[in-house]
C-alpha cells in the first residue's frame, strides 16, 4: 500500500511538471491568441534558455517579432540583443523611393505585402511591396546577407539604397 501511495504521489508530480512546462496556462504560445506568448516557452525560439526575469522579458517582444506583429524599434533598448543579426536597430531609417512610389524602414528589411505610399512623407498609402525589399547603404553584399538572413536570394537594385530580394 505504501509502495502504490508514493508511486502514485510521484506519476501526479511528474504529470503537474509536465502541464506547467506546455504553456504558463495551457494555452497555445501564439501571440495572436494569447497575450502571455512568449519565445521562452518550450516551443520558442528561446526555450531553454530562460533563467532570468530579463530573459523572459525579452522573449515577449521576441515571439512577437517573429511572428510580424512587432518592429525591432519597439523593443526596449536592453532586449535588442535577442534579435537576429541580421536586424538592424537604427530607431527609422525613414521613407524612402521605391519603384515611383515609397516605403517606410524602420529596420533594413520589409517582407512582401509592406504598405507602400505615393508621398515622399509615407503618409498616403497607395499599394504593397510584391517582394521583399532591403536598405542596404553598404551595397550587394549587404543586400545578399540581409536576403539570406531571412530566406531570399539576392535580387537588385531598385533606387538609391533600395533593393529588393528573389
Amino acid at each position: 500500500m505504501f509502495k502504490r501511495s508514493i508511486l502514485l504521489f510521484v506519476m501526479l508530480l511528474i504529470t503537474s511538471l509536465v502541464v506547467f512546462a506546455s504553456d504558463d496556462e495551457g494555452n497555445p504560445n501564439d501571440p495572436a491568441d494569447n497575450d502571455r506568448a512568449n519565445a521562452c516557452y518550450e516551443d520558442g525560439s528561446m526555450a531553454g534558455k530562460c533563467d532570468t526575469q530579463w530573459e523572459w522579458e525579452c522573449g515577449w517582444y521576441l515571439i512577437r517579432f517573429e511572428s510580424g506583429m512587432i518592429s525591432p524599434d519597439t523593443f526596449p533598448a536592453g532586449c535588442g540583443s535577442v534579435l537576429p543579426l541580421d536586424v538592424v536597430t537604427a530607431p527609422s531609417i525613414g521613407c524612402q523611393l521605391f519603384t515611383g512610389t515609397y516605403v517606410f524602414f524602420t529596420g533594413n528589411f520589409l517582407p512582401t505585402g509592406t504598405t507602400t505610399y505615393t508621398d515622399a512623407a509615407c503618409t498616403i498609402p497607395s499599394g504593397t511591396t510584391g517582394l521583399p525589399v532591403v536598405y542596404a547603404p553598404g551595397g550587394m553584399a549587404e543586400v545578399t546577407t540581409i536576403c539570406a538572413a531571412n530566406g531570399f536570394g539576392p535580387g537588385g537594385l531598385i533606387a538609391g539604397d533600395v533593393y529588393h530580394c528573389a
